[in-house]
């Protein structure tokens, strides 16, 4: 990846990023805080659009569309890539609102309100992307004070990251109080659905553009509706779990505008109508969500999983406890192949391959957590086949695999992101 192309693609990110909490950020301490924070001047500032998730996201775009597209192709799928990768920034506030809802945590004393604040939240974005135009501040204000209870450096992978920017941020400026920058979740939720609708608004004229608008309301859907109904079958659970992350959306939206440019608008809509397209886009969002919550190499790597399987069972059979605390003993041991479900386990975040076993006893827990795994690993597997088979499929009848590459390099990115521990900069889009 060319240096240049990546520093001049993140500028305009932040520049993006910049107007975005101009406009769409409540006036109030922690919009300040952003404004410094994105500063030349801030020395954090680095740290800070790190723990955004701000690099990431451009070695991803740039990633999908790096020798595929050039020139004033390349220039314009930059420019469009803005809104989403803002959106994305800000959608990390209504994601971490799930940590400690997939499972409860010690200590945790915000977990109804929080679960409060993400159906209601949940509900106004679906209303809008529906049609709804009321401004967020407005949809949102009934939340505001609930959402005042919540610490946003607590709901964070890296809570000691983000209090430490604070802390410096507050030491430059005396007069600003750091507890109104601790309790920051409704300002962000209101930049957060502003920026979602932004993004569904402005691929409304692409082909794919119901698709983009279907995936977003579907993914705050699918949140809601895995946390309503805890005990939902695995193969159920795992295509909501798809649902729940923002792959359809994301692809649908760059292939959109991909497709605009290279093929023809019959060739597009054929794809799009008989489902084949959103096919392909569905199993990439399973192929993602599998990643997610149980890595690369549990997925990929049957060896690997046999050894982690003995070594669980005989570390089962003299403990008289809970299953899932369990795992977090042989994280040392075995390192990135335990690294994803380690942070499910550790932050309480949805996953589907841990659900209902945070309070099975040891002996009873490895069987069921054995039977998923290996379940998943050969539907990952199953799926990834498929996947290809489809992509060549629908390549070959746009006669342009331009936009098949990118979602077949989305996968591949994201194979290699969940292959690292979650709290290396390799491993996370934030942290």
């Amino acid at each position: 990846m060319n240096r240049t192309m990546f520093e001049q693609a993140q500028d305009r990110l932040i520049e993006g990023l910049r107007q975005s909490v101009a406009a769409d950020l409540p006036q109030g301490p922690y919009r300040d805080f952003c404004i410094g924070s994105l500063s030349p001047e801030n020395p954090d500032r680095s740290a800070w659009l790190q723990m955004l998730g701000l690099p990431q996201l451009v070695r991803l775009t740039l990633t999908m569309f790096d020798g595929i597209l050039r020139g004033h192709e390349l220039e314009r799928i930059l420019e469009h890539s803005i809104p989403m990768n803002v959106y994305q920034i800000w959608e990390v506030m209504s994601d971490n609102l799930c940590i400690g809802l997939g499972s409860e945590v010690a200590g945790d004393h915000t977990r109804e309100v929080r679960r409060a604040v993400l159906d209601a939240f949940n509900v106004a974005m679906i209303d809008r992307l529906q049609g709804n135009r009321i401004p967020a501040r407005a949809a949102l204000l009934p939340i505001q004070p609930h959402a005042a209870q919540i610490a946003s450096s607590t709901q964070s992978l890296s809570p000691g990251k983000l209090q430490a920017l604070a802390r410096a941020y507050v030491e430059r400026r005396p007069s600003v109080s750091r507890d109104e920058l601790e309790h920051s979740v409704w300002p962000q939720l209101v930049a957060n659905l502003e920026t979602c609708a932004r993004v569904a608004d402005h691929a409304a004229g692409l082909a794919l553009g119901p698709m983009v608008r279907w995936g977003l309301i579907h993914r705050y859907r699918a949140v809601s509706t895995l946390l309503e109904e805890p005990g939902m079958i695995l193969s159920r659970r795992a295509a909501f779990s798809a649902d729940a992350i923002l792959v359809v959306p994301t692809l649908a939206y760059y292939a959109g505008f991909l497709l605009e440019m290279s093929c023809s608008a019959d060739d597009v809509a054929a794809v799009v109508e008989d489902g084949t397209l959103g096919e392909v886009l569905f199993s990439a969002a399973f192929l993602v969500r599998l990643l997610n919550d149980l890595g690369t190499t549990l997925l990929t790597s049957a060896d690997d999983r046999r050894a982690l399987m003995v070594a669980i069972r005989e570390r089962c059979a003299h403990a008289n406890r809970p299953f899932a605390p369990l795992l977090l003993e042989d994280l040392d041991r075995f390192g990135p192949l335990l690294g994803r479900l380690g942070k499910d386990i550790v932050h309480g975040e949805i996953n589907v391959a841990l659900y209902g076993l945070d309070t099975l006893p040891a002996r009873r827990g490895i069987d069921c957590f054995e039977r998923r795994v290996e379940h998943l690993a050969q539907r990952y597997k199953e799926v990834r086949r498929h996947f290809m088979d489809l992509s060549a499929d629908v390549a070959a009848r746009l006669g342009d695999g331009r936009a098949m590459e990118l979602v077949d390099r989305f996968v591949r990115f994201h194979e290699k992101l969940y292959a690292h521990s979650y709290t290396s900069a390799d491993g996370e889009y934030a942290i």
